[in-house]
């Protein structure tokens, strides 16, 4: 499946929720500067 129409599809799924929220965490590396991602959320809400 073609990346535009798994997106068009993703869409149509979320036009049927009110509310959708989504986050990410990360642990900062202090000897380089970069963020080690350590999680991730989403929420759907109707």
């Amino acid at each position: 499946m073609n990346k535009e129409k798994e997106i068009d599809m993703l869409k149509e799924k979320l036009d049927y929720y009110t509310l959708v929220a989504a986050d990410e965490i990360g642990l900062p590396v202090s000897s380089n500067g970069l963020v080690l991602p350590c999680g991730a959320s989403g929420r759907f809400e109707r």
